[in-house]
């Protein structure tokens, strides 16, 4: 009879879980249309029609660059979406991160319909380079820089010079899809990423051979090419608020603000501890395999490594505590029913 319990509370945690899943899916901007949410009360009062108004979405792209971050990133786009925001605005200061999470965040931004733009707080480099290169403008504080975007091994060593070779080319491949509209933008990502590029417009040196490409905002702003531009920025602000009131042109602005989560929280402190949780987890298998049986110490060294290796993905629970606390719940029992019977 607990067997069958079991096998029944299985089948309802795995519902629940597929369940979550499908809720938790990101939508399009077509099927953010199709099925809109209750839209929360603006952050300001507007008065006016809505021809009048001016409505930007903020999302900070602060320190390291990791899952956690494409999962903010992924809610604040599909937030924008169903606010039916006119700009998506990144602020960003971080020194860089993960590459294949950067190319994941490239594809979200690039499904945004209206206007995309970056406000470099401070700085861009490495992975924030590349993510702030997607979007249509781009706007410096004073002392803002933006650059090397050389690809490193995770532990900040040079990458095998053939490995390297095929990132670089395939890197700068799909942030050339990505720009190419841009005159001078895929050149200078070029020189960003690879240091044996020597770029040259017209008849200037801006980086030289065996260097990667550094842009403080001056930099960014110089002008080239007839008719004049400006190299690669669009614009130099003290902050955030004169930004958006230029942008604005006078229009009374709607700003919505993306807030961390509970479960973006837990994410990065899981990520931060994951070395520690993988360490457990095995001490603790290792202890279950030096006792007869199979008990508490094997369920919780599973568990562990669970955490590490799955935990990045609580990032987009937020919303669902309901459904997560069944399936925690039935999962719970199912335990106590198959190992630790009595």
């Amino acid at each position: 009879m607990k067997y069958r319990l079991a096998v029944i509370l299985a089948i309802v945690s795995l519902w629940g879980a597929w369940s979550l899943s499908a809720e938790n899916a990101e939508p399009t901007n077509g099927e953010a249309e199709a099925h809109p949410k209750e839209e929360e009360a603006p952050t300001e009062t507007v008065v006016g029609s809505e021809s009048e108004t001016f409505s930007v979405y903020v999302i900070p792209i602060k320190d390291a660059i990791g899952r956690p971050t494409l999962f903010a990133i992924r809610s604040g786009v599909k937030d924008a979406i169903e606010k039916e925001a006119d700009l998506v605005l990144f602020e960003m200061d971080t020194p860089g991160g993960e590459l294949f999470t950067t190319l994941e965040i490239m594809k979200v931004i690039d499904r945004f319909e209206g206007k995309t733009a970056t406000f470099i707080n401070e700085e861009a480099i490495s992975a924030g380079a590349i993510i702030a290169s997607v979007t249509q403008d781009i706007y410096f504080m004073p002392r803002a820089t933006m650059g090397s975007s050389e690809v490193v091994s995770g532990s900040g060593e040079d990458v095998d010079e053939s490995m390297k070779r095929k990132i670089n080319a395939f890197l700068t491949a799909k942030i050339d899809a990505y720009i190419n509209e841009y005159p001078y933008r895929s050149q200078l990502l070029e020189a960003m990423v690879e240091p044996e590029i020597e770029l040259i417009i017209d008849e200037k040196v801006i980086c030289k051979e065996g260097e990667l490409l550094n842009l403080n905002a001056r930099q960014a702003h110089e002008l080239y090419g007839d008719p004049p531009r400006h190299l690669l920025g669009s614009g130099i602000f003290d902050d955030m608020d004169s930004l958006i009131e230029s942008l604005a042109q006078g229009k009374t602005v709607i700003r919505n603000d993306f807030e961390s989560t509970w479960s973006l929280e837990l994410a990065a402190h899981l990520m931060d501890w994951s070395p520690v949780l993988l360490g457990l987890g095995l001490l603790l298998l290792l202890v279950e395999f030096k006792t007869p049986g199979f008990g508490v110490f094997g369920v919780a060294g599973i568990g562990f490594i669970a955490l590490v290796n799955f935990g990045h993905h609580v990032a987009g629970l937020s919303g669902y505590e309901g459904i997560l606390f069944f399936i925690i719940g039935a999962l719970l029992v199912f335990v106590e029913l198959v190992f630790l019977p009595g």
